[in-house]
């Protein structure tokens, strides 16, 4: 099951998609990805002004996404 997360955050957009591969982007460039299917996976990327930005996925029957910028 395919689940997109987007966020936008000082003007920038955050995207994690969650198919067969899970992806970070930002501003609709791929900052991170991790292929196959994980019960639980870390994506770390940057914003244009160099804020650090780590997207948390994780869960069983239903995926949880916790974002953290800065």
């Amino acid at each position: 099951m395919k689940e997109v997360w987007k966020y936008t955050h000082d003007g920038n957009t955050i995207e994690v998609r969650n198919d067969w591969s899970t992806q970070l982007l930002i501003n609709g460039t791929v900052q991170d990805q991790k292929k196959g299917i994980h019960f639980s996976v870390v994506l770390n990327g940057k914003l244009p002004n160099g804020e650090a930005v780590s997207a948390s996925l994780g869960g069983f029957f239903r995926i949880e996404c916790i974002l953290l910028v800065g």
